[in-house]
């Protein structure tokens, strides 16, 4: 009856480090997805941006694409080439761009994106 207990306790005892170890793990992974691609800048709004992808893209990522922020009032969600945050509205017309985004494209023409996390100055 005691090697049964034991046993019992024993296997509780794993099982629980096995939940906890899995909640930490969890916790340490990225809550939302993330896809980036490359992009020339059309048009430079106060809120968005008209870019065109460019043709290395995968073939998702091609074509005319307005982009807006997820969260406009965020400082740091567009980087210039030097790494200091900008606004939207500064990103010059001409430029390339590294586009971070949560996957969700509207599918118009031109496509759009308005869950843009980051948008990285490339030149």
């Amino acid at each position: 009856m005691k090697k049964k207990a034991l046993l019992g306790l024993l296997m509780v005892t794993v099982a629980t480090g096995i939940l906890i170890c899995g909640i930490f793990i969890g916790k340490s992974l990225p809550r939302r997805p993330e896809v980036s691609f490359y992009a020339k800048v059309l048009e430079s709004r106060s809120n968005s941006l008209l870019v065109e992808e460019i043709p290395e893209n995968d073939v998702n990522h091609r074509g005319q694409m307005y982009v807006s922020l997820e969260n406009p009032n965020d400082n740091n969600a567009v980087i210039d080439e030097n790494g200091q945050p900008m606004s939207l509205s500064e990103v010059p017309v001409g430029s390339s761009v590294r586009i971070v985004y949560d996957g969700i494209v509207l599918e118009s023409y031109p496509g759009q994106i308005h869950g843009a996390y980051k948008i990285y100055i490339l030149e």
